[in-house]
C-alpha cells in the first residue's frame, strides 16, 4: 500500500511533536460503551430503548447512568463496570500508540490500556480528567511526560463524584476539559483511532476540537457514515489503522533519528511576509552541532531559520549577507555557551541585531545551551534552557512558540 500525502503530513508532524492521538472504544472490547451499555441493561434490568445501529448506544449514556442510579449504589454500578475494564488486556495497538515520541493523546475509554501502554514503555503520563490536572499543565511538551486526557472518571478511584457519567455532557461547568483540550491541540494535526461517528459526536465532542487542531484524520475501518466526517470537515485515510500506526512509528521504536527516511517537502513562502526568515541562528562554530540539530527540528515546525552554513558562499562578502539576513529575519536566536560571547563575530552579530531590536525590526531570543555567565544586557530577556537534555523537547517548543509570536506581532504592525 501506498501512503499518500496526508500521512507524509501525520509523519512530518508527529517529527516535529505537532501530533495528538485520540484513542476511541473501538479497542476496549468488552469495557467499550455499546458492549458495558447493553450488560448494564441486562444485569440490573433497565429498560432504555436503542435505535439501530449499536453505537447510538455512546448517545444514551448518561441517561443510562442516571436511570440505573435511581435503583441501585452509584458504587455497585462502579464495581460492575470496574471488572469488565480490568479484563482488558493491552493491545497490540497501545503498544504501538505508546511509542510515538509525541507528548498529547486522549483516550476515552474506562480500562485506561494507553495509559498502561505508555507506562510499560517507560513514559510518566501526566493524567488530566475531572480530579487530575494542573492549569497549563496541557501545554507542556516533553514526550517522556506526555499528557493524556480523559472524559471518563478513574476506575481506581474508590468513589469519584461524578461516577461513571461522561462529564462534559453530564456537568455544562465540565466545559473546561475541552477548553484544555482545544488550547493543546492549537498548531497540532488530530489522527483519531477506534471511533463511531456517534462516539466522536457524543464524547469526544469533535465539533469543538475540529476548530482548534490544524487537520483532523480519521483512520477508523472500516469507516461508517461519511457524510458525518465530511460535516466537521475529517479527513478520511485510505490505510488501515495499524498499518498507518506502522507507518508513523520510529525506526527504533523510542525516538525520530536520521535512520528514519526524511520527508520531502517544498517550503511554501508565505508571499504574506515581508521578511523571507522567521529567525537569524547566532552561535559559537564549537556549538555548531546544536546548531545544526536546532535548525532542523524548526525547519520541521514550518519555520524557517537563517544559519551561515548553506547560505554563505565562496566570493561573498560575510559582513554584508550577515547584515542582509539580519534585516530579513524576524528574530534572532543567540546560543549562548561560556566560549560564544568571546568570540568576535558573535559579538558582532548581537550589536547589530541590538541596533535593530531598538528600532523595533528584530526580537532577540537567548537559548541557554551550556552553563556560562549571561550577559548583563540580555539578564532581563526570558530565555530558552536548553542545559538539560531532559527539558530540549520542551524548550523547543516554547522557542518555536516564541518565534512564531514574533512574527505575527511583526506582521501585525504592519
Amino acid at each position: 500500500m501506498k501512503f499518500n500525502g496526508l500521512f507524509s503530513r501525520l509523519k512530518r508532524k508527529a517529527r516535529a511533536n505537532q501530533l495528538a492521538v485520540a484513542l476511541g472504544g473501538d479497542t476496549s472490547g468488552k469495557a467499550s460503551i455499546p458492549q458495558l451499555s447493553e450488560q448494564i441493561r441486562r444485569h440490573f434490568g433497565v429498560q432504555l430503548p436503542i435505535k439501530s445501529p449499536p453505537y447510538e448506544h455512546y448517545l444514551q449514556w448518561n441517561k443510562l447512568i442516571e436511570l440505573v442510579e435511581r435503583t441501585i449504589s452509584r458504587e455497585t454500578l462502579m464495581i460492575f463496570i470496574k471488572e469488565r475494564a480490568n479484563t482488558v488486556a493491552i493491545q497490540p495497538i497501545h503498544r504501538k500508540i505508546a511509542c510515538l515520541p509525541i507528548s498529547n493523546f486522549i483516550d476515552f475509554t474506562f480500562d485506561r490500556s494507553l495509559t498502561r501502554a505508555l507506562i510499560e514503555s517507560g513514559k510518566t503520563p501526566i493524567l488530566h480528567d475531572f480530579f487530575h490536572h494542573s492549569m497549563g499543565g496541557w501545554r507542556q511538551s516533553n514526550p517522556a511526560r506526555p499528557n493524556v486526557f480523559f472524559s471518563f472518571a478513574d476506575l481506581k478511584t474508590d468513589f469519584p463524584m461524578f461516577g461513571v457519567y461522561e462529564q462534559i455532557c453530564h456537568d455544562p461547568q465540565n466545559r473546561i476539559q475541552i477548553e484544555n483540550m482545544m488550547e493543546m491541540l492549537r498548531e497540532k494535526d488530530l489522527l483519531i483511532l477506534g471511533f463511531s461517528s456517534f462516539e466522536a459526536e457524543g464524547i469526544l465532542h469533535l465539533e469543538y476540537l475540529a476548530g482548534a487542531a490544524d487537520k483532523v484524520v480519521n483512520t477508523n475501518d472500516p469507516v461508517e457514515d461519511h457524510a458525518y466526517w465530511t460535516k466537521r470537515g475529517v479527513f478520511l485515510a485510505g490505510a488501515p489503522t495499524e498499518r498507518a500506526l506502522d507507518y508513523l512509528l520510529p525506526s527504533n521504536l523510542q525516538s525520530y533519528t536520521g535512520w528514519d527516511i526524511p520527508i520531502p517537502r517544498l517550503m511554501l513562502i508565505d508571499v504574506a511576509k515581508e521578511k523571507q526568515y522567521d529567525c537569524f541562528i547566532c552561535y559559537f562554530s564549537g556549538d555548531k552541532s546544536f546548531a545544526i540539530k536546532l535548525q532542523a527540528d524548526l525547519n520541521q515546525r514550518d519555520l524557517r531559520p537563517w544559519r551561515d552554513e548553506g547560505e554563505i558562499e565562496v566570493g561573498d562578502s560575510i559582513s554584508e549577507k550577515l547584515e542582509s539576513a539580519l534585516r530579513d529575519s524576524y528574530s534572532f536566536v543567540i546560543i549562548l555557551s561560556k566560549e560564544a560571547l568571546a568570540r568576535p563575530w558573535v559579538r558582532e552579530e548581537l550589536r547589530a541585531a541590538l541596533s535593530l531590536r531598538i528600532d523595533e525590526q528584530l526580537k532577540i531570543l537567548p537559548v541557554l545551551y551550556k552553563d556560562g555567565q549571561m550577559p548583563v544586557f540580555l539578564m532581563d530577556y526570558k530565555h530558552a534552557d536548553f542545559r538539560e537534555e531532559k527539558n530540549y523537547a520542551e524548550q523547543l517548543e516554547f522557542l518555536a512558540r516564541s518565534i512564531r509570536n514574533a512574527v505575527k506581532r511583526a506582521r501585525g504592525k504592519k
